[in-house]
Parts: C-alpha cells; structure tokens; sequence
C-alpha cells in the first residue's frame, strides 16, 4: 500500500465514536509547569474501553503535536494533526493507555476518575527521522518522573525486547506490519 493509496476508514476502523461520547470521558486540565495541559479521565475507564479516536486532518508533514499513522519504511509518511483536546496528548514511560489499529486510544488497564491519561510516544513512532522533524532530540528529554522512565521518549525500534512485547496489543498497527517486514 502506498501512502496514496491510504484509506481513511483504516483509521477508525470504522468505530462509531462521536466527539460528544469522548468528552464525556475526558477532561482538559494543567498538569504542571514543565508539561503544560494533559487529558485526564472523567469517570472511570475500564481495561480497554475504548477512550477516544486520532481525529484531524491528515497532512504529509509532521509538526510538533502530529501523530504518525503510516510510513512505508523509506520515504512516504502520513501524520494525523489531531484537533483538541487529543492535542494534548502527553507521554509517560509507565502508560495508562495505548493504540489499538491506528488511530484509537484504549485503556491499558482500568482508569481511575481523575487519572492523567498517558500513552509512550514509542506506541506510535518506530524511529525518529531528525531531518523531516522539527524536533530535536533535545526536545525528546521525558520528564514523566516515573520509576520506568527511560530518559527520553524513544521510538518503538529502540525499545528493548520486552517492552516491545509488554506494549504488542497497544503498538499502532502500521509499526507492527512494518517489523514484520523487517523494515524498522
């Protein structure tokens, strides 16, 4: 499949999931001054219910807040620019959510009301190209405070054997296909 050729039903998978139904879950608050803005859950959130769905315009460039849904190994990608309040997505290296197809964002475990809300960047990123971002790696210091924190956010091809198998059911699925044809 080239990046053309890229259906948008992939993306939702087709799940019925309306904007209302996700603010219902979810809040917008300060999480500090380091982090800035994060989502935290407003009722509680059971083991893999689904919490909300990537939505925004599909663009071939990314920028500080895309999220990556498809890369073919070389040079074709497609980033999600996501709307608010997924904009304020943030990572942690001990994540409460992950990825389930491309673009859903499911509990890991049961949430608790008033939780913040994380996944690991490395779920949705299977390496870091410093030439196309306008990061840098600087900009990828973690500053999650978590016993597991591993320096930096990472990228799903540097993460160690049994993280990767930990994280498999919550990994996008373009990362997954792309390491089964061993092009990570």
């Amino acid at each position: 499949m080239s990046v053309y050729d890229w259906d948008m039903n992939l993306a939702a998978k087709n799940v019925p999931f309306s904007l209302d139904e996700m603010l219902e879950k979810i809040e917008v608050r300060d999480v500090s001054e380091d982090i800035g803005k994060g989502i935290f859950a407003k009722r509680f959130l059971k083991k893999e219910e689904i919490i909300w769905v990537l939505a925004g315009p599909v663009v071939y460039k990314p920028s500080i807040n895309t999220v990556p849904i498809y890369w073919d190994g070389e040079d074709d990608w497609l980033f999600i620019d996501p709307l608010e309040p997924v904009s304020n997505m943030n990572h942690s290296c001990s994540p409460n959510a992950g990825i389930h197809g491309r673009t859903m964002v499911v509990a890991m475990r049961d949430i608790e009301k008033g939780e913040h809300i994380t996944i690991d960047y490395a779920m949705i990123v299977p390496r870091y190209n410093f030439e196309q971002l306008p990061q840098t790696e600087e900009d990828l210091l973690c500053t999650c405070g978590t016993e597991e924190c591993r320096g930096s956010f990472g990228a799903y091809k540097n993460l160690s054997e049994e993280l990767k198998k930990k994280y498999r059911p919550y990994v996008s699925e373009y990362i997954l296909e792309l390491e089964e044809k061993g092009k990570l």
